[in-house]
């Protein structure tokens, strides 16, 4: 046995010289992956400039020194990338996105609650579900005429309100609100909403129960012109439903 099972950590051999660079690696390795931050699951060319302990989720289609190395994980150490296949139920905090998300398959999948203590679920006799949770996340207004946000409203779930806070002053290039909604109903869920820090709602204008049946990203738009930057907390209220078991 030349490596451990879950972390892939190399093994001290017999009679092995140069003993303190395998307890190195080991112990670098463990650094980096014991409570888990991948710098991004999306990106596919290797950063110029990396630090060492800095991890990445490796997509498909990735160049440069992560050209054949899709589906694992990226690990500077040293000067050199170390490639480590994640396994199912894994869990790592998404730096660029700011949200949890666990490995589940070959995808990492966003966790319910934000990353907060779990819902409440009711599981039936022959598997069907019901479960009451919430999203929680903080999104980095970009420039331009909309924001869509990177953590989605999950597919199969119906959404009982929307909150928000503006934690830190939206600046446009003219407009004093915006509005809140999807790509396909920009005021789904309001719109005249203030600019400033501390400026938040609960479900906006429409009270009105959606059920989505793909996954869908919140949508911001001003009211007019531009958005420059800026930052709002979002919390999305949801319930969930599974099918019973297939026969």
């Amino acid at each position: 046995m030349f490596e451990t099972n879950q972390f892939k950590l190399p093994l001290l051999q017999a009679s092995q010289a140069q003993k303190h660079v395998t307890v190195n690696e080991a112990i670098s390795r463990l650094d980096a992956v014991a409570q888990l931050r991948l710098e991004s699951i999306t990106v596919t060319t290797p950063p110029v400039v990396a630090v060492d302990g800095q991890s990445y989720w490796i997509p498909d289609m990735a160049l440069g020194n992560w050209s054949g190395n899709s589906g694992t994980i990226a690990i500077f150490n040293n000067g050199d990338w170390v490639f480590l296949p994640p396994k199912e139920g894994w869990a790592a905090w998404v730096v660029d996105e700011a949200v949890q998300r666990r490995f589940v398959g070959t995808e990492w999948q966003l966790v319910d609650s934000g990353g907060a203590s779990g819902g409440g679920a009711i599981t039936g006799p022959l598997g069907s579900s019901f479960n009451i949770d919430m999203i929680e996340f903080e999104h980095d207004i970009s420039s331009g005429a909309s924001n869509a946000t990177i953590p989605e409203i999950p597919a199969g779930s119906m959404v009982a309100m929307v909150a928000f806070r503006v934690s830190e002053s939206i600046v446009t290039d003219g407009a004093t609100s915006w509005r809140l909604g999807i790509s396909n109903s920009v005021t789904r869920y309001g719109s005249g909403y203030q600019l400033s820090v501390n400026s938040n709602d609960v479900g906006g204008e429409n009270k009105t129960m959606f059920y989505y049946p793909s996954a869908k990203s919140l949508y911001l738009t001003p009211e007019s012109g531009l958005f420059i930057s800026g930052k709002v907390i979002f919390t999305i209220y949801l319930l969930k439903f599974g099918l019973p078991n297939a026969i």
